[in-house]
C-alpha cells in the first residue's frame, strides 16, 4: 500500500516569509487602509486554512475558524513587528486551532450523541483507504492533550522545524521537544494497535 509523502508546501512557507517582502502591506495595515485588509485576507486565507486543517483535520467549522484568525489579527495589527506577516498570522491560527481543540474536548459528550455531520471532507478526492486511515488518525489525535497535538501536528505532519513550532505555538524550545517526544511515543503506540493504522506504522 502506497503511503502519502507529507512535505512542507509553498502555502506553509508563505506563513514564514520575512516582513520585508510585504513591507508596504505592513505599513498600510497599521494605518487601517481598507485595501490592505482586503489584500491580507485574499493573500493569506489559503495558508491559514492549511495550518488550521493540519492541526484539526477536516472540519466543518474551518471557514469560521479562519474568519476568527483574521478578526483577531486585524484587531491587533499594532502588534505586527519584524516577525513577518505570515508568522504573525500563523501564531493567531495556532491559537484559534488550540482553542477549538479544547472546546472539542469539553463538548465531546455532546458530539457523541449528536447526529454525524453530513458535510464532506475537503479531501474527498483521496483514495478510500487513505481517507479511512486519516479519519482513524484524527480520532487518535482527538484523544491527545491539545498542546501536545499542536506540537505533534506542526512538527510531524506539517514538517516544521522545532524552532518554527516553538515560535508559532508560543512555547520554549525545550517545552516543544518534551511535548513532541511524549506525543510521538503515545501516538505510535496507539496507532500500532489500530486496525487501519497498524500497516502504516510498520511501514514507517
Amino acid at each position: 500500500m502506497a503511503r502519502p509523502v507529507l512535505k512542507l508546501r509553498a502555502e506553509t512557507l508563505r506563513l514564514l516569509a520575512p516582513v520585508d517582502e510585504a513591507e508596504s502591506l505592513v505599513d498600510a495595515l497599521k494605518v487601517r487602509k481598507p485595501w490592505a485588509e482586503r489584500a491580507l485576507v485574499e493573500d493569506y486565507t489559503a495558508p491559514v486554512e492549511r495550518l488550521i486543517t493540519r492541526v484539526l483535520g477536516p472540519s466543518s467549522d474551518l471557514d469560521d475558524l479562519v474568519q476568527e484568525v483574521f478578526i483577531r489579527a486585524l484587531a491587533r495589527v499594532d502588534q505586527l513587528r519584524d516577525e513577518g506577516v505570515g508568522r504573525w498570522l500563523g501564531a493567531f491560527a495556532v491559537n484559534v486551532a488550540r482553542e477549538a481543540l479544547r472546546k472539542k474536548r469539553r463538548w465531546r459528550w455532546l458530539v457523541s450523541v449528536a447526529p454525524e455531520d453530513a458535510a464532506e471532507s475537503r479531501g474527498h478526492g483521496a483514495a478510500p483507504d487513505v481517507m479511512a486511515a486519516m479519519r482513524s488518525l484524527y480520532r487518535l489525535l482527538d484523544r491527545m492533550e491539545p498542546d501536545d497535538r499542536v506540537v505533534f501536528t506542526l512538527r510531524a505532519i506539517e514538517g516544521l522545524e522545532l524552532l518554527e513550532v516553538a515560535a508559532l505555538a508560543d512555547m520554549s524550545l525545550s517545552t516543544v521537544k518534551r511535548r513532541f517526544k511524549r506525543a510521538e511515543s503515545w501516538l505510535f503506540a496507539h496507532a500500532a494497535r489500530d486496525v487501519l493504522l497498524s500497516d502504516w506504522v510498520r511501514a514507517s
